[in-house]
């Protein structure tokens, strides 16, 4: 039987081919700033793209869903663990590029429910059988989500040897490993926000889903009660980052961007992280560390 990557790769090709999705390959640039690593790319693809800060409508009002009817071929999976939908990106910034949703309207700017992390966990280990994935969720519009229904995005983790996620640092893996409670990152690792880490090699979807209603619970203890957030989530680890704003000056960053995988739609959006200082820029989407 065919892979779940291979399938969801072949119908990228097929759509792609077609015209009917938006990618270019990309060349990566890389910056080191302030002993923190960041990976540019030019996502021609995203000047097509409805950016965040556009919709100030109530975010929490429900809205015509895209995903409640979405094109047949862009569809691999119309039903995981009865509850999801796992189709393609229209909008691609690395090949392919899937979004998970639920098969009825949810809104983004609501966290994720056991069900979503349920079907996350019957997808990815599948995924994974080819390569390594990473798995992320844009929660309300201050998190840089572009979308106001719920949907995780899943990609192909860049390799160790080209772009080291952080919470993939030798150190970082040790910690997680010697504790079953989330951390923050050491100061040697130069993580400019705070976040909180979680490692859940093999911890079932309910325990990860209850853990996470934790992390939002220390969050709002320590720094107050925020509501937009991301979440990145590999097999092995799961970060928590709360949000303040999506963008600075029309500089937006989402989950990824926060990692450091940041995906501008113009040279001029690049030269904007140059001026707001990338780091800093961070900071002020998020909250210092």
């Amino acid at each position: 039987m065919t892979s779940l990557s291979a399938r969801c790769l072949k119908r990228f090709e097929e759509l792609a081919a077609a015209e009917r999705l938006f990618y270019n390959p990309t060349e990566p640039e890389y910056v080191t700033h302030d002993g923190y690593t960041f990976q540019f790319r030019l996502i021609k693809a995203f000047e097509q793209k409805p950016m965040p800060g556009n919709d100030t409508s109530d975010s929490h009002a429900a809205k015509p869903d895209p995903f409640g009817k979405p094109e047949k071929d862009f569809i691999i999976e119309d039903d995981v663990n009865n509850t999801h939908i796992l189709q393609l990106n229209k909008f691609c910034a690395l090949r392919p590029q899937m979004l998970l949703h639920p098969r009825k309207y949810a809104p983004q700017a609501e966290p994720l429910e056991l069900s979503d992390f349920m079907a996350a966990w019957d997808v990815l280990p599948r995924l994974e059988r080819n390569a390594p994935h990473v798995a992320f969720y844009n929660c309300g519009v201050e998190s840089g989500s572009s979308q106001p229904y719920r949907h995780i995005q899943i990609i192909e983790k860049p390799l160790e040897s080209e772009f080291l996620l952080f919470p993939d640092n030798e150190d970082m893996k040790e910690r997680l490993q010697a504790t079953l409670e989330f951390i923050k990152p050491p100061s040697s690792l130069n993580v400019p926000f705070y976040c909180l880490v979680l490692g859940i090699a093999g911890r079932p979807a309910k325990e990860i889903h209850s853990i996470y209603q934790k992390m939002i619970q220390k969050v709002g203890e320590t720094i107050g009660q925020v509501t937009a957030h991301n979440v990145i989530f590999t097999s092995d680890w799961l970060c928590f980052v709360p949000r303040r704003k999506a963008l600075t000056e029309d500089t937006p960053a989402n989950a990824m961007g926060m990692m450091g995988m940041v995906w501008v739609s113009s040279e001029e959006e690049r030269a904007s992280w140059d001026e707001l200082g990338m780091t800093g820029h961070l900071k002020e989407l998020a909250f210092p560390a």
